[in-house]
């Protein structure tokens, strides 16, 4: 039985308000990569086929989740290897407000 306490507690002491940044910035970037799959590759760079960005997306969606649940350096720094790559491979194909969404995630510090 429980002690007078129901629900869930999200104030817990040990749930940080990184944890909470890197919910929304994760929330932030999968809004951004689902219009970018709706809006998908088009014709307009010939060198990049669409196979070639659904593959980097998908990329940048694993390296994404591993960020999340890691929380390390390391798993950030390659999730943002995997977003500069997308980035120059697609860019042609994603919207100017989606870009600036990544950069803002590139800018933000890795933990250490």
């Amino acid at each position: 039985m429980m002690s007078g306490r129901t629900g869930v507690v999200w104030n817990e002491p040990n749930h940080s308000n990184a944890m909470k940044k890197t919910l929304k910035s994760a929330f932030v970037v999968t809004a951004c990569l689902g219009v970018s799959i709706v809006l998908g590759c088009s014709d307009k760079d010939k060198d990049v086929s669409p196979e070639t960005c659904s593959e980097s997306l998908g990329k940048v969606l694993d390296l994404l989740t591993d960020k999340v649940v890691k929380e390390d350096k390391k798993s950030c720094e390659a999730y943002k290897a995997g977003v500069r790559d997308y980035l120059k491979n697609c860019s042609a194909e994603i919207s100017n407000g989606t870009k600036r969404d990544y950069e803002r995630q590139l800018d933000e510090p890795c933990p250490n």
